[in-house]
């Protein structure tokens, strides 16, 4: 974990739950990090796990059956959890923003992409139509849509899965935020695609000094771009640190598993791959102890009890009792 000092977003023992038919399901529970301007940070795992919820949670969007039940929120020293809806709003935009999973879903198909660029300079920054239509072709063109004097007419459905993706970033960007969040930003995209918006994040955060955090499923995005890395299970954080450590030198047998899903079609192409055992956990009945122990080849009667985050070295932490700070006498 980064010097809070020095943190732009600050995430206390952050707990979120959602009402359901079944049962109230806790989503997210105790998770801890900081995210530092000029850094991304990733947030890996399956789906489920939480990654996505966080988002929301920092972003103020959670739908209406999730509330947060415990925890800070601090965005540059602002307690979020304490601003009131319209307050909330206006720091999206201007401090932080979001680059959502499904863009063809969340880019409006019956507005051109060039209005709904210039919706935020207007309403935040209090550009005048000429401005911001200068503004959003500047933009797209900035995230490398070819044409952009032509393409800012254009409606959603009139562009790629790549370009709706550059879009959705350019729309994120508008307001140049402090904070920009990117969930699963290269789903459902082809690898070359994938590879130039990656590259793209990378260059942004470069050229803006935006502290970013990244949620992805896959452990080789974080190796390629992530400057920190948490790895989540069953809502609670399991492993953390800087991202060469962590995947390097993994301390959690479900972030070893997440690796060992993980071909390099360089060195791997005779490997086969492997799976992680069994199925997520339901949320609704975990076991008492680590939520992984059913799935875990490392397993041992310790593991009926809940592990706590302890160092492995330096800010590398992990939270299982196969680590020699947890239990001397468990080895």
């Amino acid at each position: 974990m980064s010097d809070s000092e020095a943190a732009l977003l600050e995430v206390r023992d952050l707990c979120v739950e959602f009402a359901t038919q079944r049962g109230t399901v806790r989503a997210i529970d105790g998770l801890s990090f900081d995210s530092v301007a000029g850094e991304i940070t990733g947030i890996v795992g399956e789906s489920g796990c939480g990654k996505s919820t966080t988002a929301l949670a920092i972003m103020g969007l959670l739908p209406e059956q999730g509330r947060v039940t415990r925890g800070d929120l601090r965005l540059q020293g602002t307690n979020l959890l304490a601003l009131s809806p319209p307050a909330l709003r206006g720091l999206r935009g201007p401090a932080m923003s979001m680059v959502f999973q499904d863009a063809l879903a969340a880019l409006d198909p019956t507005m051109r992409v060039g209005r709904q660029l210039m919706e935020p300079l207007t309403l935040h920054l209090g550009l005048s139509r000429r401005a911001a239509h200068e503004r959003a072709i500047e933009l797209l063109g900035r995230v490398g849509i070819p044409s952009p004097q032509l393409r800012v007419d254009s409606y959603p459905h009139e562009f790629s899965g790549g370009m709706r993706q550059r879009a959705m970033i350019a729309i994120a960007l508008a307001c140049s935020p402090r904070l920009l969040i990117a969930d699963e930003p290269t789903t459902a995209l082809d690898v070359t695609i994938q590879r130039q918006i990656l590259e793209l994040l990378l260059e942004l955060r470069d050229e803006t000094g935006a502290g970013i955090v990244l949620i992805t499923h896959d452990v080789g995005v974080v190796a390629e771009t992530c400057d920190q890395v948490i790895v989540m299970y069953a809502g609670r954080e399991v492993e953390s640190g800087p991202a060469e450590a962590v995947l390097t030198q993994p301390a959690h047998p479900y972030t070893r598993g997440l690796l060992a899903c993980s071909l390099d079609l360089a060195h791997d192409r005779d490997r086969p791959l492997d799976a992680i055992p069994g199925m997520p956990p339901d949320l609704l009945s975990l076991p008492d102890g680590c939520p992984y122990e059913p799935r875990c080849p490392d397993a041992g009667p310790a593991c009926r009890q809940m592990p706590s985050m302890v160092e492995v070295s330096g800010l590398h932490q992990a939270a299982c009792w196969r680590v020699p700070e947890s239990d001397p006498a468990h080895g």
